[in-house]
């Protein structure tokens, strides 16, 4: 049994000492809560609190709301939308904004994803946490992860790019026969194809040239509307030629990067915005945050 030492050094001491050892304690506990509250505040003071979303908005969530609040809808079809990222900012918000919107029409195979990236239960889950829903009757998963292994060229070379050139035609033929097996050989007018990431296809060897085309004529060919994204660390690295034509080409073009100062834990990153119409162009920088079930997308200076 272990010795009583609060006991033993009580003994020790004399009323007063052990009065005044009690006191400072006290003293030491309640300075300790008071810097801890005295900290928290000035921490609000100096950052400020982050603006609440837009009340109501797509699907009732608030993070939908937020970004339908500064965010273009889909274009009319035919129509092009260019999501691009980089390893400091992800733009999976900002493909989930136009994810909903193409879900919310009730119309069989309205929205198609061909995934490089993850399987049906990540977007699935995603969705769940901004406040919509993939709707099955409206919504076909392609996963493109286990044409990867198939398609990967060991080293790029002037021989090997016929071959990258032939799998590209081979994956185009994949993909049509999966949606008209899928949609009868038709699908509707407004409907919207989805990929992600089409970067994916430059790392298996197919020149970006090719991505190019594949995008601007044979997706468009399956879909009358396409929304891409791209991952442009290594991309624009490579083949920047590629990454600016698909921006020319797209009808909205979605560029989520890092911020300027480095991190922060008030904003996850910059995102501009070009919309462009028979009315002209028009352009906006806005910041997002996101946490664990939300995205919070602002104006700078309007937090």
């Amino acid at each position: 049994m272990l010795p009583n030492f609060r006991a033993i050094f009580t003994e020790s001491r004399t009323t007063e000492e052990q009065r005044a050892v009690s006191n400072a304690a006290v003293f030491k506990l309640v300075t300790h809560l008071l810097l801890i509250a005295a900290f928290n505040v000035l921490r609000k003071s100096v950052a400020g609190d982050l603006p609440a979303p837009p009340s109501g908005g797509l699907m009732g969530s608030a993070s939908m709301a937020s970004l339908a609040a500064f965010l273009p809808p889909l274009p009319d079809a035919p129509g092009t939308v260019l999501i691009t990222d980089d390893i400091r900012a992800d733009g999976f918000p900002f493909l989930h904004h136009f994810l909903a919107q193409s879900c919310a029409a009730d119309v069989p195979a309205s929205t198609a994803l061909i995934s490089f990236s993850h399987p049906r239960s990540h977007y699935e889950a995603v969705a769940r946490k901004l406040g919509y829903t993939l709707r099955p009757q409206s919504f076909l998963f392609i996963d493109a992860i286990p044409l990867i292994p198939l398609m990967t060229i060991p080293a790029i070379s002037a021989t090997s790019e016929p071959i990258a050139k032939n799998q590209l035609a081979q994956l185009e033929s994949h993909l049509a026969a999966i949606v008209a097996n899928t949609t009868s050989g038709t699908v509707a007018a407004g409907s919207t194809l989805f990929i992600d990431d089409a970067s994916s296809l430059t790392a298996m060897g197919i020149p970006a040239t090719d991505v190019f085309s594949f995008i601007a004529t044979s997706a468009r060919r399956l879909f009358p509307r396409v929304v891409v994204l791209l991952h442009t660390d290594s991309l624009t690295a490579v083949a920047p030629e590629a990454v600016h034509a698909l921006a020319d080409l797209a009808d909205c073009v979605v560029e989520a990067r890092g911020l300027d100062s480095g991190f922060s834990e008030h904003a996850s990153g910059r995102v501009r915005v070009l919309s462009r119409s028979s009315g002209g162009d028009e352009s906006r920088d806005l910041l997002f945050l996101v946490s664990e079930s939300a995205v919070r997308v602002w104006a700078p200076g309007n937090r």
